[in-house]
């Protein structure tokens, strides 16, 4: 039952299945991080991310005025975790593949919360 509640919510609300999809993505590339890296930057990128389905999930539960402070909010998370993702890669704690593929989803979950947001005004 509870599964089926879960997955209905989140056929309603697209982006936080992509946000979902792209964390056990994450999840799985961390487990693969040096450990100087996993334990540091691996827990911030995780923490981000479950960060921004906390705030989309709260979006979608409120309000018009409330919504478009939950999704000012995930936009900024969203930010934070391209440039986290992008240090990743750059210190070399992500493989530039992986890299490329969370950025795609990434830009994918961006093009959908700026849709979003527009839809909002």
């Amino acid at each position: 039952m509870r599964k089926e509640v879960i997955m209905s919510f989140q056929n309603d609300v697209p982006i936080v299945q992509k946000v979902y999809d792209f964390y056990k993505e994450l999840y799985s590339i961390i487990e693969k991080m040096p450990k100087k890296d996993k334990y540091t930057l691996g827990v911030k990128l995780q923490k981000t991310t479950l960060d921004l389905i906390e705030l989309l999930i709260g979006a979608s539960y409120s309000d018009k005025e409330n919504k478009t402070k939950y999704l000012a909010e995930a936009n900024i998370k969203l930010d934070l975790l391209k440039l986290l993702v992008r240090l990743a890669q750059d210190i070399k704690a992500l493989p530039t593949t992986k890299y490329l593929k969370l950025e795609e989803k990434l830009q994918e979950i961006g093009r959908m919360l700026g849709g979003w947001i527009k839809s909002v005004k």
